[in-house]
Formats: C-alpha cells, sequence, structure tokens
C-alpha cells in the first residue's frame, strides 16, 4: 500500500508500535520542523493506546543531530504528545538515540523492554 507522511491511510490505534528509520531527521532538506512535526503527530495518531513510536535516527545523513529537537518535543507536547530520548545499546558497546513517543492521554499497559528496540 503507498501512503506517504504526513498523511497516513490507517485508521486510528492500527498498529501496536510504529517505527521510522532513516526517514524523518536524516534528510532535513526534505523534511523541514513543521513536516517533522506533523509526521510524528500522524504516526502517534495511528499507534494504539497502549502502544508507542519509536524514531531513529535523530541525525541527518552526515551525522549532524537535529538541532531543534527540544523545540520539537516541546511543540508535541503541546499536542498531548509525551516524549522521550532513550538510549539504546547497539551491540558493539556504544548507544544509539532513539525518540519514543505516545499521547500523554494513553497510559501503556507495560513498557516493552529496551531490547525490543
Amino acid at each position: 500500500m503507498a501512503a506517504a507522511l504526513p498523511r497516513l491511510p490507517f485508521a486510528d490505534g492500527a498498529f501496536a508500535l510504529t517505527l521510522s528509520g532513516y526517514l524523518l531527521f536524516a534528510y532535513p532538506e526534505l523534511f523541514g520542523p513543521e513536516h517533522q512535526l506533523a509526521a510524528l503527530a500522524e504516526l502517534v495518531r495511528v499507534t494504539a493506546a497502549d502502544g508507542e513510536v519509536r524514531v531513529q535516527p535523530l541525525h541527518d545523513g552526515r551525522g549532524r543531530r537535529c538541532g531543534h529537537l527540544d523545540r520539537l518535543r516541546h511543540a508535541l507536547g503541546e499536542r498531548r504528545i509525551a516524549s522521550e530520548v532513550r538510549r539504546v545499546p547497539r551491540g558493539d558497546g556504544r548507544t544509539r538515540r532513539v525518540l519514543v513517543l505516545r499521547s500523554a492521554e494513553r497510559r501503556p499497559r507495560r513498557p516493552l523492554p529496551p531490547s525490543a528496540m
């Protein structure tokens, strides 16, 4: 099924776990802050009440960290979307940063273990 952010053809809460990898922050020339905010809100919309969204990497293709991540997280909070940046083991002794989102109005029944990331 063809789909494109920020509008996905899925029902509210369709997925228990929604992943976005190597897209939103990797190409800042294609996805600016406003588009990222709309896309992240849409990923939360299609995620189940007890699920979560995980987005990585939090840097562009040259390894530069997203400079507006704090402002983006603040804007998500204004939309009642909870966010946190988790450090997750990569398997080589290093960690990677993952943005985890869920609706602030929804509480997960049980957290997913870090190893499931």
